[in-house]
């Protein structure tokens, strides 16, 4: 297994800060409190990393700081065998500065955290100015109108002289007026090498050494070519001339060019880290919401991203405008693709006049190229407007796309987009070709442009996700760089195994039918409101896509499921007159015709058709009518009825990621599990299962080498897979008694039981560890609060085993439980569980079927696991009950 390092692992720790520094900086907690509050409390740790940093004698620059996390780190170790490959002018550029870059997700607060270290700074006296560098005037102005509006805080003010009762407040100043003792100048970089109409010069020549530079954006300091304005941003923090010393780095994309020339190189200078990982467990931005499988294969246009889109106007559009970004790769290609997709719109869904308001392009200038410009010849004008004046005006549209009033929907641009983005409302973003896509930096910049929350939904408390729709054929290609920059680890699945069919059976379960249980009545007389609530509708054939976490999307090409209006019109009165006469004759084929048709004209839908969805949304509006008035209409509840069978071949696919194994998972596999895997499941896998044959030739290598340092390094990753190995279970085939490849269960009860189990193989027929949901379930209800008038909430039980008991036809249902589980849903869980196996039961005696379940609630409680196969060896597993079923004994 290839020893791999994480980007977390590569973060510099300050070990040798004195207890007075820190005093020195805790000094501040009560302004950190007051400027972030407690879901932001990630930036007041990050604000105290650097400025321990910046306070400390202990690391005159960064070259200390790197020795000695070079000395103790040894997964830098292992990555750069010499301190000297490791110190290189490549991976630190401004390694005899006191400089370092700070690691934030994008929409996790960047500029409060600026804002702060630069207060406190001035406030402390490290330095008598600062300066706040940004890549483009659009971030400018963003950085100036948050400084400013956090300059104007009284309470802030108040908190920093309590510190320091000298303290001044600073003026936020650009570089068109002269840089002062106490100013925080905000600037974008071009501005520092222009000669005219620009202070920075004057102000900061040979005066560097007093200076706080801060860099937003940071990336941007080593993307640049050798020749280009970017890259005169790293000549300038290194210039002599101004002598700056004190330099922080702020990027949510850390990332330059490695030994391959590609942006897969993480920073090795940071601080740090709060990731989008941590952003998204935190709530702080959207969760992201990956696609795994396109079930059409070939370019389908903008159909699955229409669809993706209405999705998302559906899910959120009551609260916001959701937008959709696609990000190409070149200007010249995002222009293009303008004209593309507008061309979709107008011939699938709107007007050209209103998808030319829907839909903008957004680059930070225009091709220079002859081929590039010959592309987009005639393209981006519009009436009398040249390509740069629609380019401002786009730009224009961008400061306020949010807004309601603001018509665009979708947004093209670049994925190296130098302007300022700071959209909240994006849902989806389309990847347009692999090469907008293929390095990490790029990647971590499109996430990026989607992560930041709406205010409108925090305060709903909705947690919303955004969407990724790269295209299927070159996923796998860029799958590990997509998966590391979102931390989204390997997985490997299990499941149903046809060559172990030997083992399969039957589940029998239980329709539950909805019963009446209580009664209301209408009082009233329906009213049909004029709308049959009819939505969008082309003839296309459906398809679907899955992904991570929101499931399946369907889109559609050449619908053949649809009803000519006139057949619609007649199926819908033949519906009407055998629910209710009167109704039917209120409601004749012309006035049902009239209506269909006005409506999907108000719609702009094709009139000579209905869908078959929008045919069952016009029945669904007459529903209301068919209830009499006076009558009582019950209330519904779910009743065991009929029996029904689960069979194994249906179990779905389950999967567990690496990361969930090595920190608290267990896999049970038998030698022919290998033959169920293919591409990189099999090498995953293959990993898995050759830990010994690694483990020793890690053990012949530190046996060959007499240098200290390589020992350490090598004992620590031979512990390491020594640890993974207890992960690992290999079982023999006699004892792999279950028709899945393999079995994999996530903490330490089903651990526990799951061993005993194969241990105990001999006692049972099969055994089948059943789907955490979606494959053996039954409703249960429970009141969530023991005291007080809390309604009941019905969920579905899914119980973890089901054993089959050798020479008998009983099946033996457990669920593993922590030890004193006594939770109100538990005792609910065994409660109904109990109801449900035993009206099973009769229903399968009713039937002549020899098939019995028994259902047992289990935990690691003194000897509940040895009592049970015990118990099952004696014979006396039906009557068994374990120390926990006792306590869920009374609701």
């Amino acid at each position: 297994m290839a020893i791999r390092v994480r980007n977390s692992e590569l973060v510099l720790r300050q070990t040798s800060i004195s207890p007075e520094v820190i005093e020195q900086v805790n000094r501040y907690d009560d302004y950190l409190e007051a400027l972030f509050n407690d879901d932001y409390s990630f930036l007041r740790d990050a604000t105290k990393t650097a400025l321990q940093y910046l306070l400390s004698g202990n690391y005159p620059d960064l070259k200390s700081l790197a020795e000695e996390n070079y000395r103790n780190n040894e997964k830098i170790r292992q990555i750069f065998p010499t301190l000297e490959e490791y110190l290189s002018e490549q991976h630190f550029p401004l390694i005899g500065k006191k400089s370092c870059s700070l690691d934030l997700a994008t929409g996790s607060g960047k500029s409060y955290l600026l804002f702060a270290i630069s207060q406190i700074a001035l406030c402390e006296g490290l330095v008598n100015r600062v300066l706040v560098l940004c890549p483009s005037l659009t971030i400018e102005e963003g950085l100036s109108g948050k400084f400013n509006d956090l300059n104007s805080r009284g309470d802030l003010l108040v908190l920093l002289r309590s510190v320091n009762p000298g303290f001044v407040q600073p003026e936020i100043k650009n570089a068109n007026e002269s840089i002062l003792v106490n100013d925080i100048c905000i600037e974008n970089i071009h501005a520092t090498y222009s000669r005219t109409g620009s202070s920075v010069d004057d102000s900061f020549r040979e005066d560097g050494a007093d200076v706080l530079v801060l860099n937003d954006e940071a990336h941007h300091i080593y993307t640049g070519a050798s020749d280009s304005r970017d890259k005169k941003w790293l000549d300038f923090l290194k210039d002599e001339k101004y002598g700056f010393r004190y330099i922080i780095g702020v990027s949510g994309t850390p990332y330059y060019r490695d030994r391959n020339g590609e942006y897969n190189q993480y920073f090795l200078d940071v601080i740090y880290r709060f990731s989008i990982k941590d952003a998204t467990e935190h709530g702080i931005v959207k969760k992201l919401d990956a696609k795994k499988y396109d079930e059409y294969k070939d370019d389908k246009g903008y159909q699955d991203v229409w669809a993706l889109h209405l999705r998302n106007k559906e899910k959120y559009g009551k609260y916001l405008k959701p937008l959709t970004i696609v990000v190409c790769a070149s200007i010249a290609d995002a222009i293009v693709e303008w004209k593309m997709l507008v061309d979709f719109l107008t011939i699938h869904a709107i007007s050209r006049e209103e998808a030319m308001k829907k839909v903008i392009w957004v680059t930070s200038g225009l091709p220079s190229s002859a081929k590039d410009k010959e592309r987009i010849k005639g393209i981006p004008e519009r009436n009398d407007k040249s390509a740069e004046q629609v380019r401002q005006e786009n730009l224009t549209l961008l400061k306020t796309v949010d807004n309601a009033d603001n018509p665009v929907e979708w947004i093209v641009s670049v994925a190296m987009l130098t302007e300022g983005w700071d959209v909240k409302n994006v849902f989806l973003i389309v990847p347009h070709k692999q090469r907008a896509f293929n390095s990490k930096l790029l990647i971590a910049q499109v996430l990026g442009r989607g992560l930041r929350v709406p205010p409108s939904l925090k305060k709903e408390g909705i947690s919303p996700l955004i969407s990724v729709c790269n295209h299927e054929k070159w996923t796998p290609e860029i799958n590990d760089l997509y998966n590391e920059v979102a931390e989204i680890e390997n997985r490997l699945s299990w499941g149903y195994d046809e060559r172990r069919e030997e083992y399969a059976f039957s589940l029998y379960n239980l329709h539950y039918e909805p019963v009446e249980t209580t009664t209301e009545s209408k009082d009233t007389p329906a009213e049909f409101t004029g709308k049959f609530g009819f939505g969008d509708q082309r003839r296309l054939a459906e398809y679907k896509q899955e992904y991570a976490v929101s499931g399946e999307i369907s889109y559609a090409f050449e619908d053949k499921e649809f009803y000519e209006t006139d057949v619609a019109v007649a199926n819908l009165h033949a519906y009407l007159k055998d629910k209710n006469e009167k109704l039917a004759l209120e409601w004749p084929k012309t006035r049902l015709k009239n209506a269909i048709i006005q409506e999907l004209s108000a719609k702009g839908y094709e009139e000579g058709y209905l869908s078959k969805a929008n045919y069952h949304n016009a029945q669904r509006s007459f529903g209301s009518f068919f209830w009499e008035m006076g009558k009582l209409v019950p209330r519904i509840s779910l009743r065991p009825d009929s029996l029904i069978t689960r069979e194994i071949k249906d179990f779905s696919v389950q999967s567990f990621s690496e990361e969930s194994l090595r920190t608290h998972g267990a896999f049970f596999f038998t030698d022919d599990s290998s033959k169920w895997y293919t591409g990189d499941e099999s090498i995953l896998f293959t990993q898995f299962t050759k830990i010994d044959e690694e483990i020793h030739n890690l053990e012949q290598e530190k046996a060959g080498t007499k240098i200290d340092r390589v020992k350490a390094i090598l004992d620590e990753e031979i512990s390491r897979l020594d640890d993974f190995k207890t992960k690992l279970n290999l079982i023999p085939g006699s004892k792999f008694r279950s028709p899945l490849n393999a079995i994999f269960v996530s903490y330490t009860p089903e651990i526990e039981f799951t061993k005993a189990l194969f241990h105990h193989a001999d006692s049972f027929k099969c055994i089948i560890k059943s789907a955490d949901k979606g494959f053996y379930s039954f409703p249960y209800s429970y009141k969530p609060a023991q005291k007080g008038k809390t309604h009941p909430r019905q969920e579905n039980f899914n119980p973890d085993f089901f054993l089959w008991v050798k020479n008998t036809n009983d099946i033996v249902v457990v669920e593993i439980k922590k030890e004193k589980d006594d939770r109100q849903k538990n005792k609910a869980k065994l409660r109904d569980g109990t109801t449900h196996f035993d009206f099973m039961n009769n229903k399968l005696g009713e039937n002549g079927i020899p098939d019995r379940y028994f259902l047992k609630f289990i935990s690691p409680e003194a000897n509940d696991i040895s009592g049970f196969f015990q118990a099952v060896s004696n014979k006396m597993y039906r009557e068994w009950k374990s120390i926990l079923m006792e306590q869920l004994g009374g609701l």
